[in-house]
């Protein structure tokens, strides 16, 4: 007896593995510079430099293909979450968005196509996929500030936050970075503090300071 078959069915797996690593990297250079309509499988195989019927036989087509590619990048986006547990929720804020700015610009292409857009052009399932990332690092925000997200009045400034330090990024982005990334950051910290100004307006019985205070501490607003 020998121990073959043991290392063939290793290699066979790191075969498969490096085939549809090579597929889904192919995929999102393509689709960070192309509509989903324009990309065609033949492009992608061609790209990844395997054969045209692997996509098929790893992923059942362009679509099981373009969703395993947002779900790469959506785990992507969620690890740029992690924070020192040991830091105040302030700083742990500044982490978080600090390691997604970074992310954004180390993939500027798929930031500014896919990631940033949200529109009805690109794949399917992007706009919810993307949606669905948004909302858990809403969640995981409101739990470093300890903010009640459900609450209808927070939920709906949550969501303007969002759109709007989605849109600061992408213009900041298109426009080729005028500002640091550190600038970026308390810039966006500047909008959730608006956002949740705002929520407390739409709210009356809401108390939102000290959770502003958190974010903008006192003495350190302009003037």
């Amino acid at each position: 007896m020998t121990n073959d078959a043991p290392v063939r069915r290793t290699s066979r797996a790191e075969s498969t593995e490096l085939t549809r690593r090579k597929l889904i990297d192919a995929a999102l250079d393509l689709y960070s510079r192309r509509s989903y309509a324009d990309v065609t499988i033949r492009d992608i195989a061609s790209a990844a430099g395997v054969a045209h019927g692997l996509l098929s036989h790893h992923f059942g087509g362009k679509e099981g293909l373009y969703q395993e590619a947002l779900g790469e990048v959506g785990r992507q986006l969620v690890a740029t979450r992690d924070t020192d547990p040991d830091a105040t929720a302030r700083e742990r804020l500044r982490q978080m968005l600090r390691a997604h700015l970074d992310y954004l610009v180390d993939h500027e292409a798929l930031a500014v196509n896919l990631i940033l857009r949200h529109s009805a052009d690109t794949g399917p399932g992007t706009v919810p996929a993307f949606e669905e990332i948004v909302w858990t690092g809403l969640m995981t925000i409101s739990e470093l500030l300890d903010v009640d997200a459900e609450q209808p009045a927070t939920r709906a400034a949550l969501h303007s936050f969002a759109c709007a330090a989605d849109d600061l990024t992408l213009q900041w982005l298109n426009d080729g970075r005028p500002f640091d990334c550190d600038a970026m950051v308390e810039a966006i910290i500047a909008l959730l503090a608006g956002a949740l100004r705002a929520a407390a307006e739409l709210g009356p019985g809401l108390n939102l300071d000290r959770f502003v205070e958190v974010l903008v501490p006192r003495g350190a607003e302009r003037s």
